[in-house]
């Protein structure tokens, strides 16, 4: 049975390299597959092919394993070119068997990547905490903190809700993620700043802001093997190592609030009434 599911269509989108896009593709297609969504995974960044390198380490990983370890998959489709007519057949080939499809855009203006973002039911744009990356979204005045004009990549995001609307399609929940976040007290005054900036431009471009991923080594450690946090435990790797990175993901996963299909929602609530039952007995 299809889920009800306002978000069936995501696409993560950002016209600057560097602001962890594949690592958090990567975290939130396994994150949805380990929580018993069937998902659909296109690279449209065939010139880059963070996701399609990744998954394909991830074979290999699987095919040099004795299969004691199951690794979990999407369902993937590598387009043979940019022509749109290909994409909406694959994309309608990907809804027909899947209950969310995961669009990774390329990183420049194309009439691929302003389809995947028309298509898009929730659009995600990492971002790092810079002024440098700032400017991927608008202008700011560094010392007044005033915003202005909208960048190149936030009109083409708006004109694609546009046509949504003109389409009567469901506005595109934008969601810019802060990513690759430092804790360092080094630079603070700037970090707060960019905050200062990012909610007022927030309130004028109509998208919610949530926290990602702080800077780690485990990211770079992990991709080439094609692994995920999530699949630590499968392997039975020492984790404890690794809570605060796990505690980042669920939170970010929490914070997105793409529902659960309904079946994995009452086996958590079951699995939670019986840890209750044991404290309170």
């Amino acid at each position: 049975m299809r889920i009800e599911n306002p978000h069936r269509v995501i696409a993560i989108g950002n016209e600057k390299g560097g602001t962890g896009k594949s690592t958090t593709a990567m975290h939130m297609v396994m994150s949805l597959l380990y929580d018993g969504y069937r998902v659909g995974l296109m690279d449209l960044d065939r010139r880059q092919g963070s996701l399609i390198r990744y998954l394909e380490s991830r074979r290999r990983l699987l095919a040099s394993l004795d299969g004691s370890v199951q690794l979990k998959f999407p369902e993937e489709i590598v387009l043979a070119s940019d022509e749109l007519p290909e994409f909406d057949r694959s994309l309608a080939k990907l809804l027909e068997t899947n209950d969310i499809v995961i669009l990774d855009c390329p990183g420049n203006d194309t009439p691929l990547s302003r389809r995947a973002h028309f298509a898009a039911d929730m659009l995600i744009t990492p971002l790092n905490e810079s002024f440098i990356d700032f400017a991927v979204l608008a202008e700011v005045n560094p010392e007044s903190l005033a915003v202005g004009n909208p960048s190149h990549y936030s009109r083409m995001v708006w004109e694609q809700k546009s046509l949504r609307q003109r389409a009567g399609l469901a506005p595109i929940d934008w969601v810019v993620i802060r990513n690759r976040i430092t804790n360092l007290e080094d630079g603070a005054d700037n970090k707060q700043n960019f905050i200062i900036a990012l909610e007022a431009l927030q309130k004028k471009l109509s998208f919610r802001v949530v926290t990602g991923f702080s800077e780690r080594a485990i990211f770079r450690e992990l991709y080439p093997q094609g692994m995920t946090l999530l699949d630590l435990k499968e392997f039975k790797i020492d984790m404890l190592t690794q809570v605060a990175a796990r505690q980042e993901l669920r939170q970010l996963m929490k914070e997105l609030a793409i529902k659960r299909k309904p079946e994995m929602q009452n086996l958590l609530m079951a699995k939670n009434s019986g840890h209750l039952k044991q404290v309170t007995a």
